[in-house]
């Protein structure tokens, strides 16, 4: 039985969903069930890091609005990734660290542009934009993939612009 379980991907509890708890949570969890691998790097070196980032130091910058995107987003990003190990595949998607970081960065684009959520990305003033644009480090935001999301993003951005 306990092999069983130390097997599946368990439900994270709905409280840590939305808190800056969540990614150390999974670190933790995935090293309670997998002893002798090393976790994801991204849940603690990625996930962790900006949402420390955007909880603590850009969330007092921006504006009301912005605020309540942050908090969406952060709720979006986790949900993601508790659907993504929720599938069948989810135990050998998880111990592939390389598989759970761009899974995690392709989740972006949809958590940032929070369709569903009271405050969408395009609802926001160009000062919180700009604000959350720079909040990550330089070195991360030079990346390929970061390059790659933005392009994208600020696309929708101007096809919203466009249509009003």
């Amino acid at each position: 039985m306990k092999m069983e379980q130390d097997n599946h991907v368990p439900q994270v509890f709905p409280d840590v969903i939305g808190t800056l708890a969540y990614y150390q949570y999974r670190h933790d969890n995935f090293i309670a069930r997998n002893p002798s691998i090393l976790p994801p790097s991204y849940y603690l070196g990625y996930g962790m890091k900006y949402a420390i980032r955007f909880q603590e130091e850009t969330r007092k910058k921006l504006s009301s609005n912005g605020q309540k995107w942050t908090d969406e987003v952060m709720v979006n990003l986790q949900l993601l990734m508790e659907n993504r190990l929720s599938q069948p595949d989810g135990v050998a998607f998880e111990r592939n660290a390389q598989a759970l970081r761009k899974f995690g960065f392709s989740s972006h684009i949809e958590a940032y542009w929070n369709e569903s959520g009271e405050v969408p990305l395009y609802r926001l003033g160009m000062s919180d934009l700009v604000i959350i644009l720079f909040a990550p480090d330089f070195r991360d935001l030079i990346r390929f993939e970061s390059l790659k999301q933005i392009a994208i993003v600020m696309r929708k951005l101007l096809m919203c612009q466009l249509r009003k």
